[in-house]
């Protein structure tokens, strides 16, 4: 936020499966922004359930950011 001050970026706190609670709000949103850690494997690198969930049925562009 104090290196890109015009980027509105809204908080927004629920309980429940992350998944479901992201893909609740993806119609509002004009992106969807989600983590993975940073490990990869024999067949390169991997997203979780909730990224692939978020990926597969987001009706918004979906940004997946390794850990760093």
């Amino acid at each position: 936020r104090e290196r890109f001050p015009g980027v509105h970026v809204v908080e927004h706190v629920e309980i429940g499966s992350a998944g479901q609670v992201l893909l609740s709000v993806a119609g509002r949103a004009q992106l969807v922004v989600v983590g993975r850690r940073a490990r990869r494997t024999a067949v390169g690198a991997r997203v979780g359930s909730v990224a692939h969930g978020v990926l597969h049925h987001a009706g918004c562009p979906v940004a997946v950011v390794p850990q760093g």
